[in-house]
């Protein structure tokens, strides 16, 4: 689970341009162009182009349907659609020039044109599954599953840059009921892959459950691969483990995946101190780079830290059975306005040793976290208390995978309640300058941040 999906992504199962490599470098290096164009807003330099190429002289019928492609971006649907049935015309065998033509028309907004014409294609290949081209060469495979890998490319690659979730699972579910025997393993898997490059994981789990049942080795251990991997991302450890001990119990599995997934989930179980629990562990949970189902859990630390721990392969030196989590909410002042931080403080097991943790809080700015500590600090020779505490922040520092380590000055006794700390770390987070200050009426504690202007 330490090796991102993305490593999974880029293997070529679903890729099509690495099962269709188009012939002619000069036509990919034209398309490339324009398309960087577009994707710029500049539509004068595409037209520039396609002039070049016109005047190069070679694959006239690519030019014709690259012509209706800008013709399309432009939103001239109707002379991209001229320009693209004049090219289909000349090469109505062409697969490529079909559902690029299609993926055109859908994102035009004519999703009733690309329904139809995907029905309309689904037809004709039912009659004839040979005779047909990608790039002017002939398939060697049902042309049911290449046009199936063309459209998971069009989904993956394209249309995925420009539509939401739910355009997207349209154009596929429509795909996938035009062509039942190979859409549903293909398909979903290349939706799977656009929903999770959105950050939709729930999305992803689902469309790769829905291809799973229908899939053959090697496309069966890439499938479970990234279901694996990507339960033990939202914290199903349990379902995560049960898909990995499959591909390595599958004597057809992918040797490739097999050692990516022994790599991943190693049978080797580290122990971490407690004082890698405390900084190291904590502090990336409020981390940008914590999973959402962690950062929805900070207020049960009895759920999150059993799970986490589990699915790194990781046991704590220490009981943390006994850490209680509670929310308070802050007044902070800003200039003029009053905000309420919700500030989520964990008390800890009963500090031992020097730098042990008494309480730890998660206090939000903006849409981040900050990871804010009271910790057992040595006496000085003028403490009345021998129980000294400080309080300091430790931020996950994602080079070396450790923390970077600050010390706010701010030294306590031993009776520090939960509810104090919570005011406390909030003060230290937002004490920008000195004229940040604690007014205190009876059990009310206000925190006064400056404004811009008056700092």
């Amino acid at each position: 689970m330490r090796n991102p999906v993305s490593y999974l992504i880029c293997l070529p199962a679903i890729v099509c341009a690495v099962i269709f490599a188009r012939a002619d470098e000069r036509t990919d290096a034209y398309y490339e162009a324009i398309a960087n164009a577009i994707a710029a807003g500049n539509f004068l330099t595409a037209d520039s182009i396609l002039h070049e190429w016109k005047n190069a002289g070679n694959e006239p019928i690519e030019r014709t349907f690259a012509e209706g492609h800008v013709a399309y971006r432009r939103g001239q649907a109707e002379l991209g659609k001229q320009l693209t049935d004049s090219a289909i015309n000349l090469s109505p065998k062409s697969l490529d020039f079909r559902t690029r033509q299609i993926r055109e028309q859908y994102l035009a907004g004519q999703r009733d044109e690309a329904f139809q014409g995907i029905r309309k294609l689904a037809a004709e290949t039912a009659k004839n599954q040979t005779d047909w081209l990608i790039d002017d060469t002939p398939i060697d495979i049902p042309a049911d599953e290449a046009v199936c890998l063309l459209m998971s490319s069009h989904i993956y690659n394209q249309l995925n840059h420009f539509l939401p979730s739910t355009d997207l699972r349209q154009f596929a579910d429509s795909v996938i009921k035009a062509y039942p025997e190979y859409g549903s393993v293909l398909i979903n898997t290349g939706i799977g892959y656009a929903l999770y490059e959105k950050g939709d994981k729930a999305g992803a789990i689902q469309a790769w459950e829905q291809a799973l049942p229908g899939a053959h080795q090697p496309e069966l251990s890439h499938l479970r691969a990234l279901l694996a991997t990507s339960y033990g991302e939202v914290g199903d450890t349990q379902r995560s483990s049960d898909l990995a001990k499959l591909i390595l119990d599958d004597p057809e599995s992918d040797p490739e995946i097999c050692q990516y997934i022994k790599q991943s989930y190693s049978v080797e179980v580290d122990t971490l101190s407690y004082r890698q629990i405390q900084f190291n562990v904590l502090s990336y949970f409020a981390s940008p780079l914590a999973t959402e189902w962690i950062t929805e859990n900070l207020e049960h630390p009895e759920i999150i830290l059993p799970k986490y721990l589990a699915g790194m392969n990781y046991v704590s030196e220490r009981d943390l059975s006994c850490i209680k989590a509670e929310r308070f909410d802050v007044e902070a002042n800003f200039a003029d306005s009053t905000d309420l931080l919700p500030v989520i403080v964990w008390t800890m097991p009963e500090p031992k040793n020097f730098v042990d943790c008494k309480y730890v809080a998660f206090v939000p700015q903006g849409d981040s976290l900050r990871y804010i500590t009271l910790e057992k600090t040595l006496p000085l020779d003028n403490d009345e208390l021998k129980n000294m505490y400080i309080v300091c922040e430790a931020v996950f520092n994602v080079e070396s995978e450790g923390y970077d380590h600050r010390n706010y000055g701010y030294r306590v006794g031993d009776n520090l309640t939960t509810e104090q700390f919570s005011r406390l770390a909030a003060h230290a987070v937002y004490d920008m300058s000195s004229r940040a200050g604690v007014e205190r009426k009876g059990n009310k504690t206000t925190i006064h941040i400056p404004s811009a202007e008056e700092k």
